[in-house]
């Protein structure tokens, strides 16, 4: 049903049963909505970063990657994330990432080549079109 949706309206959705779900076992486990103590500015100015680009945007892109790109390439959106974090928090926060952290982007980064740069037969076969039932 949500691939005929248009990205948007999908991401909402998406985002709108999340969001009734968390606040329902909230509710019921009686964990406050809001923390009890004062919220300082940066604070909610981080908060309000991730709900517009780490949900709004990226849930909205990532169904468009999906619906523009075979499923190989599409999966590798998801290891690009943690990069993108490293980015922001060293050049916006001032953060040293350590070895081990460039270690594993640099892993992270080898994986992907390794998809993007070796299409398998199935990726192949999806863009020129003779997909099973499955990639449909």
């Amino acid at each position: 049903m949500l691939g005929r949706l248009a990205p948007t309206t999908a991401a909402g959705i998406q985002m709108l049963s999340a969001a009734l779900i968390l606040t329902t076992v909230g509710e019921v486990q009686a964990v406050p909505l809001l923390p009890q103590f004062g919220l300082t500015t940066h604070q909610i100015a981080a908060f309000l970063f991730l709900v517009v680009f780490g949900s709004a945007i990226c849930l909205v892109s990532y169904i468009k990657v999906i619906k523009s790109f075979n499923p190989a390439i599409a999966s590798t959106f998801a290891y690009v994330n943690p990069i993108v974090g490293v980015a922001l928090g060293w050049t916006l926060l001032g953060e040293r990432p350590e070895t081990a952290a460039f270690l594993g982007l640099a892993l992270i980064l080898f994986g992907v080549f390794l998809v993007v740069a070796r299409p398998s037969k199935r990726s192949t076969a999806y863009e020129s079109g003779r997909t099973t039932r499955l990639y449909r």
